[in-house]
């Protein structure tokens, strides 16, 4: 394995890199980084938040090289509807594929991504208040509203450990 490459937004996705990397021995770059230092067709193990379902800047990792594995940091808690998801909407049946929560940092946000998330949370406020539970569980509901609020972060080795063990084996 040439490296572990990522792309984090408000640093989860991040530290679960760094644990990876560390437990591994391979080092961790952002996807940026890569560029400079990894050559065309390198062996990499893939993480990225994810938005919408949709794990950003894999795509483009999947175009430069040959990724053997893709980790997707989400907000939610792991939930096997979660990785099912992860896996069928960025088209990963053929890699091992690990949904894993990070949190959420309202205060690291920027942009778009800032506005839409507030949009989120008010959306996700009203859904709780009138008892709609057309999105998610009101638990899971509670849970995203609160983090929303509050920042939360949720990285552990613990919840990484599935994704650390099949790496291992590549």
């Amino acid at each position: 394995m040439d490296a572990i490459v990522y792309v984090s937004e408000t640093g989860f996705t991040k530290k679960y890199a760094e644990m990876l990397s560390a437990e591994l021995d391979v080092q961790a770059m952002t996807l940026k980084d890569a560029a400079n230092k990894l050559s065309k067709g390198s062996e990499i193990i893939y993480m990225g938040w994810v938005s919408a379902g949709f794990i950003k800047g894999l795509s483009k990792a999947m175009r430069l090289y040959e990724v053997k594995a893709v980790g997707g940091v989400g907000m939610g808690r792991y939930t096997e509807k979660n990785q099912n998801n992860l896996v069928k909407q960025n088209k990963l049946a053929d890699l091992p594929a690990f949904y894993l929560q990070g949190g959420f940092d309202m205060g690291k946000l920027r942009g778009f991504n800032k506005v839409a998330m507030k949009i989120m949370g008010k959306v996700v406020a009203s859904s709780i208040k009138n008892g709609k539970e057309s999105m998610m569980p009101k638990e899971q509901a509670e849970e995203m509203l609160d983090a929303i609020r509050h920042s939360k972060d949720y990285v552990s080795a613990d919840k990484l450990q599935p994704m650390l063990e099949r790496c291992k084996t590549l």
